[in-house]
Protein backbone atom coordinates (compact mmCIF):
# COMPACT_ATOMS: atom_id res chain seq x y z
CA UNK A 1 0.00 0.00 0.00
CA UNK A 2 1.33 3.41 -0.92
CA UNK A 3 0.72 6.71 0.84
CA UNK A 4 1.40 9.47 -1.71
CA UNK A 5 3.83 12.35 -1.24
CA UNK A 6 1.89 15.44 -0.17
CA UNK A 7 -0.30 13.53 2.29
CA UNK A 8 -0.75 15.40 5.57
CA UNK A 9 -0.23 13.56 8.85
CA UNK A 10 -2.03 14.91 11.93
CA UNK A 11 0.13 14.15 14.96
CA UNK A 12 -0.50 14.58 18.71
CA UNK A 13 2.86 15.49 20.24
CA UNK A 14 3.69 13.69 23.52
CA UNK A 15 5.93 16.33 25.07
CA UNK A 16 6.27 20.10 25.33
CA UNK A 17 8.56 21.59 22.70
CA UNK A 18 9.76 25.19 22.78
CA UNK A 19 12.18 27.57 21.15
CA UNK A 20 13.70 28.18 24.59
CA UNK A 21 13.87 24.66 26.04
CA UNK A 22 14.36 22.44 22.98
CA UNK A 23 17.61 22.02 21.08
CA UNK A 24 18.51 20.93 17.55
CA UNK A 25 18.82 17.16 17.55
CA UNK A 26 16.29 16.58 20.37
CA UNK A 27 13.86 13.78 19.61
CA UNK A 28 10.12 13.79 20.22
CA UNK A 29 7.32 11.24 19.96
CA UNK A 30 3.66 11.32 19.10
CA UNK A 31 0.76 9.47 17.56
CA UNK A 32 -1.45 9.73 14.49
CA UNK A 33 -4.78 11.36 15.42
CA UNK A 34 -6.56 11.04 12.04
CA UNK A 35 -6.24 7.77 10.14
CA UNK A 36 -4.88 7.96 6.61
CA UNK A 37 -7.28 6.07 4.34
CA UNK A 38 -7.11 4.68 0.83
CA UNK A 39 -9.67 5.48 -1.88
CA UNK A 40 -11.92 2.65 -0.57
CA UNK A 41 -11.98 4.14 2.93
CA UNK A 42 -9.70 1.52 4.49
CA UNK A 43 -7.16 2.81 7.01
CA UNK A 44 -3.62 2.57 5.64
CA UNK A 45 -2.19 4.30 8.71
CA UNK A 46 -4.56 3.82 11.65
CA UNK A 47 -5.23 6.28 14.44
CA UNK A 48 -2.77 5.92 17.37
CA UNK A 49 0.11 4.70 15.16
CA UNK A 50 3.33 5.88 16.82
CA UNK A 51 5.74 8.36 15.23
CA UNK A 52 9.09 9.85 16.17
CA UNK A 53 10.63 13.09 15.08
CA UNK A 54 13.52 15.45 15.59
CA UNK A 55 13.94 19.15 16.34
CA UNK A 56 15.88 20.60 13.40
CA UNK A 57 16.21 24.09 14.88
CA UNK A 58 15.28 25.89 18.12
CA UNK A 59 16.25 29.49 18.84
CA UNK A 60 14.81 31.75 21.51
CA UNK A 61 14.19 35.37 20.57
CA UNK A 62 16.88 37.87 21.51
CA UNK A 63 16.17 40.78 23.84
CA UNK A 64 16.49 43.47 21.17
CA UNK A 65 16.50 41.67 17.82
CA UNK A 66 16.04 38.30 16.24
CA UNK A 67 13.10 35.95 16.04
CA UNK A 68 12.23 32.88 18.04
CA UNK A 69 12.09 29.83 15.79
CA UNK A 70 11.24 26.17 16.07
CA UNK A 71 11.53 23.60 13.26
CA UNK A 72 10.40 19.99 13.57
CA UNK A 73 10.22 17.00 11.23
CA UNK A 74 9.05 13.42 11.49
CA UNK A 75 11.63 10.67 11.05
CA UNK A 76 9.73 7.38 11.51
CA UNK A 77 6.37 5.66 11.79
CA UNK A 78 5.84 2.39 13.67
CA UNK A 79 3.04 0.25 12.29
CA UNK A 80 2.29 -3.38 13.24
CA UNK A 81 5.68 -3.66 14.94
CA UNK A 82 7.54 -2.45 11.85
CA UNK A 83 9.42 0.86 11.74
CA UNK A 84 9.15 2.89 8.50
CA UNK A 85 11.47 5.83 7.81
CA UNK A 86 9.58 9.05 7.06
CA UNK A 87 10.61 12.12 5.11
CA UNK A 88 8.40 15.10 5.87
CA UNK A 89 8.60 18.80 5.21
CA UNK A 90 9.64 20.77 8.30
CA UNK A 91 7.02 22.27 10.54
CA UNK A 92 8.45 25.75 10.96
CA UNK A 93 7.23 28.43 13.39
CA UNK A 94 8.70 31.84 14.03
CA UNK A 95 7.78 34.63 16.39
CA UNK A 96 9.08 38.08 15.52
CA UNK A 97 8.82 40.92 17.97
CA UNK A 98 6.39 41.37 20.82
CA UNK A 99 2.81 40.45 20.01
CA UNK A 100 3.48 39.39 16.42
CA UNK A 101 3.44 35.88 15.05
CA UNK A 102 4.10 34.44 11.65
CA UNK A 103 4.13 30.88 10.44
CA UNK A 104 6.61 29.92 7.78
CA UNK A 105 5.54 26.89 5.80
CA UNK A 106 8.52 25.03 4.37
CA UNK A 107 8.13 23.16 1.10
CA UNK A 108 4.67 24.37 0.20
CA UNK A 109 2.63 27.37 -0.79
CA UNK A 110 -0.52 26.74 1.21
CA UNK A 111 -1.65 29.44 3.61
CA UNK A 112 -2.05 28.58 7.27
CA UNK A 113 -5.73 29.52 7.25
CA UNK A 114 -6.42 27.29 4.27
CA UNK A 115 -4.57 24.40 5.87
CA UNK A 116 -6.31 24.65 9.23
CA UNK A 117 -9.64 25.25 7.47
CA UNK A 118 -9.14 22.16 5.32
CA UNK A 119 -8.34 20.03 8.34
CA UNK A 120 -11.19 21.52 10.43
CA UNK A 121 -13.74 20.86 7.66
CA UNK A 122 -12.48 17.32 7.21
CA UNK A 123 -10.57 18.28 4.07
CA UNK A 124 -13.13 16.48 1.93
CA UNK A 125 -11.71 15.74 -1.48
CA UNK A 126 -8.39 17.44 -0.82
CA UNK A 127 -6.11 14.50 0.01
CA UNK A 128 -6.61 10.78 0.71
CA UNK A 129 -7.59 10.36 4.33
CA UNK A 130 -9.38 13.70 4.52
CA UNK A 131 -6.18 15.52 5.43
CA UNK A 132 -5.14 18.69 3.68
CA UNK A 133 -1.97 20.63 3.20
CA UNK A 134 0.88 21.58 1.01
CA UNK A 135 3.01 22.60 3.96
CA UNK A 136 2.91 22.18 7.70
CA UNK A 137 0.09 23.39 9.92
CA UNK A 138 0.10 24.55 13.47
CA UNK A 139 -3.30 23.89 15.01
CA UNK A 140 -2.85 23.84 18.75
CA UNK A 141 0.53 25.59 18.86
CA UNK A 142 0.67 28.44 21.33
CA UNK A 143 2.93 31.26 22.38
CA UNK A 144 3.81 32.15 25.94
CA UNK A 145 5.68 35.12 27.32
CA UNK A 146 7.50 37.60 25.10
CA UNK A 147 10.33 35.37 23.90
CA UNK A 148 9.23 31.74 23.88
CA UNK A 149 7.51 29.81 21.10
CA UNK A 150 5.80 26.75 22.59
CA UNK A 151 4.01 23.67 21.32
CA UNK A 152 2.43 22.24 24.49
CA UNK A 153 2.26 18.48 25.11
CA UNK A 154 -0.89 16.97 23.57
CA UNK A 155 -0.96 19.61 20.80
CA UNK A 156 -1.96 18.46 17.34
CA UNK A 157 0.42 19.51 14.57
CA UNK A 158 0.49 18.61 10.88
CA UNK A 159 3.35 17.35 8.78
CA UNK A 160 3.34 16.70 5.03
CA UNK A 161 5.02 13.67 3.48
CA UNK A 162 7.88 14.71 1.23
CA UNK A 163 8.20 11.27 -0.40
CA UNK A 164 5.78 8.44 -1.09
CA UNK A 165 5.57 5.93 1.78
CA UNK A 166 5.15 2.24 0.97
CA UNK A 167 3.61 0.18 3.76
CA UNK A 168 3.99 -3.60 3.73
CA UNK A 169 0.75 -5.56 4.35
Amino acid sequence: MDVPAGTSLAIRIDQRLSSKGSHAGDHFTGEIVEPVKDSSGNAIIPKKSRVTGVVDEAHKRGHFKGAASLELRLTSLTLNGRKYPLKTHDLSETKKGKGKRSAGLIGGGAGLGMLIGGVASGGTGLVIGGLAGAGAGTAGAGLTGNRDLVIPAESIVHFTLKDELTIQP
